[in-house]
């Protein structure tokens, strides 16, 4: 028997509609679009500016990667807050909101998971780095960068598996529009593939990409330690002295280091929110407890919507390469800007 639901499902016990929809109001539609719309310009700039410093090395067509992968998952995360507005009806759409709500949730994770594994690819590149500073360019050129990177696109792609398995569209009557409305339906294979998906993409994915992050973010750490213990040893001798991490570089892991604990701190949250959606299923969106879920949401989404954003301070400050090819874009712009003014 194939099931469906209405988005008056939503309202919930646990926390009362009004409430939720303050959350709902302050952090979605307030907060999480405001800063989204500055970190979809600010990964505009970071691609351009990747772009004008060159790919001679596998650092910057990752952190390409990771601006693009940012990028979609503002995208999709401006789109996927209009359909939790609360004071837009059901009418003014040809599904129901709750509907379009999952298939954006959905585009916006595919590309949330793909920033998870760039960032650990980029944390293992430095850890590569400090480790063997002298072979990293033969291990990791931009070729294998551009493959690597490629491949996380293409592999995260299988996180659409479920709505191909067990969702199809169709017109369903609802009561409280009065009228015929384009609704998914789950067919009765859902909880059995909804039961692996979630371990495999919502727990054992996300949990793993922390776990590597904390792994090669302590490695890089105790590495640069005993790098520095060695450095103010006045007998170093000049062969050690050859595997050390330049500063250059060391600036450059440390700035990759940032990245990635910000996105420890800040993508954590949700990856618990979706352990207790899996662990707890009355919590799903059409379930008894779906308010709490929105809630909840709404916090962990604007931590999310600041990771995507905040990159682009992380390479200001960090970097003076970046630094420097920004106020060239700067210059560039305002440049063509004042030209167009005064003769056109």
């Amino acid at each position: 028997m194939n099931t469906t639901f209405t988005s008056d499902s939503l309202a919930g016990a646990v926390i009362d509609p009004a409430i939720k929809n303050v959350f709902l109001t302050v952090n979605l539609l307030g907060l999480s679009e405001l800063i989204g719309i500055f970190g979809i310009a600010a990964n505009i700039v970071n691609i351009i500016v990747f772009k004008r410093q060159g790919y001679r090395d596998g650092v910057n067509v990752t952190l390409t990667a990771l601006a693009i992968s940012d990028l979609g998952a503002l995208c999709t995360q401006q789109i996927s807050n209009t359909f939790v507005d609360p004071w837009i009806r059901e009418t003014k759409f040809v599904m129901l909101k709750t509907h379009l709500f999952i298939f954006m949730i959905y585009a916006h994770g595919y590309f949330i998971r793909i920033g998870g594994l760039v960032t650990a690819f980029a944390a293992f590149e430095r850890c590569i780095l400090v480790s063997f500073p002298l072979k990293v360019k033969t291990f990791i050129t931009s070729n294998i960068a551009v493959l690597v990177n490629a491949t996380f696109f293409l592999f995260c792609l299988l996180y659409f598996i479920p709505l191909w398995l067990v969702v199809y569209v169709d017109w369903k009557y609802s009561p409280s529009i009065n009228r015929s409305i384009l609704s998914m339906i789950f067919r009765e294979n859902r909880e059995s593939v909804y039961s692996i998906y979630y371990f495999i993409a919502d727990m054992f994915v996300p949990y793993a990409t922390i776990l590597m992050l904390l792994l090669f973010t302590t490695v890089i750490i105790r590495t640069l330690k005993t790098q520095s213990e060695w450095r103010k040893n006045a007998e170093v001798n000049a062969h050690r002295a050859e595997h050390f991490v330049s500063s250059k570089q060391r600036k450059v892991v440390v700035m990759l280091m940032a990245v990635s604990v910000m996105f420890m701190v800040c993508l954590t949250p949700h990856s618990i929110l979706h352990t207790a959606l899996g662990l707890f299923r009355e919590m799903k969106v059409d379930g008894t407890y779906a308010s709490l879920y929105f809630v909840c949401y709404s916090f962990t989404t604007l931590l999310e919507t600041v990771n995507c954003s905040a990159t682009i301070f992380v390479y200001s400050t960090m970097s003076t390469r970046y630094r420097e090819e920004l106020t060239l874009l700067v210059a560039s712009f305002k440049s063509k800007f004042l030209f167009r003014r005064t003769f056109l």
